[in-house]
């Protein structure tokens, strides 16, 4: 048995990680309350890639605006829309229905 606890630690922890999505941020892709695991190997071979979905530590600022109502150190999971070097255009435009 301790074999196995210390193999599933080092697989977690190198390897590949479970998670559950507590939230419905990344829906029809990912549902809240979906497990995922995400591999922790692939960006040591290939960079992150636009449309990528990645796992990450959010920065205190995003802690701070969006609320940890876990208690701490819930991870982000997102899909990569942008990479270094993009330039980045906001536009304001009203839409209004047809009457």
């Amino acid at each position: 048995m301790p074999v196995a606890v210390a193999l599933a630690f080092v697989i977690q922890a190198a390897v590949a990680k479970p998670y559950e999505i507590p939230t419905e941020s990344m829906v029809p892709t990912i549902k809240a309350n979906d497990r995922i695991i995400a591999n922790r190997l692939i960006y040591r071979f290939r960079d992150i890639a636009r449309r990528d979905i990645i796992v990450f530590q959010p920065p205190p600022s995003a802690t701070r605006t969006c609320g940890d109502a876990g208690g701490g150190n819930i991870p982000f999971v997102k899909r990569v829309i942008g990479l270094p070097g993009d330039e980045v255009e906001v536009r304001r435009e009203v839409v209004t229905a047809a009457a």
